[in-house]
């Protein structure tokens, strides 16, 4: 793992003149007019996200809570890092990179702390993020999971692959 997966914890603090950024991951492409997803009221939040799966953040959810006694709620939606909507401002108010680092670099050598910076962000923010919808961060590689749960709410793949705005290709497999 690359110690630059930290790099969007220091983005606010890089460029001190902007009020709100919007931080993706390299494996992701825009397929649609990103402004509403810029647009959306941060009010009181340091972030915006999507959230897992529902079977993915119970299982990362036991898991940092096992091998970290994060105390992270049962109802935590965990998210994914790769999309964040950050509110440079709170950011900077708060020293949320502080907070950030002080947890991975407590973490660090623990081989359960799978994902460094997204572990990092979950038990420093549980339940305390503006969550947006599905279509701005989709993941490729769990869609089926995804497509699954939502069966019964009339969501099927041509529609959510339609109406994706971001397309994440994370995950082990084929990157763009």
């Amino acid at each position: 793992l690359s110690r630059a997966m930290y790099g969007r914890f220091f983005i606010p603090e890089l460029v001190p003149s902007i009020k709100k950024v919007l931080y993706l991951d390299v494996d992701m492409i825009v397929k649609k007019d990103i402004k509403k997803l810029y647009d959306v009221d941060l009010d009181k939040y340091a972030f915006a996200a999507v959230a897992e799966a529902l079977r993915i953040q119970k299982n990362c959810n036991d898991r940092l809570n096992k091998y970290f006694s994060a105390g992270i709620p049962s109802n935590h939606r965990y998210f994914n890092s790769g999309m964040l909507l950050i509110n440079a401002e709170k950011w900077r108010e708060e020293r949320i990179k502080d907070k950030l680092m002080e947890i991975a670099l407590k973490h660090s050598e623990n081989k359960n702390f799978k994902y460094p910076d997204q572990d990092a962000l979950n038990i420093n923010f549980a339940n305390n993020y503006k969550e947006v919808n599905k279509i701005m961060n989709n993941e490729l590689h769990i869609l089926n999971i995804y497509l699954d749960e939502e069966k019964n709410n009339g969501i099927t793949e041509e529609k959510l692959i339609n109406d994706t705005v971001v397309l994440h290709y994370s995950g082990g497999g084929e990157k763009p």
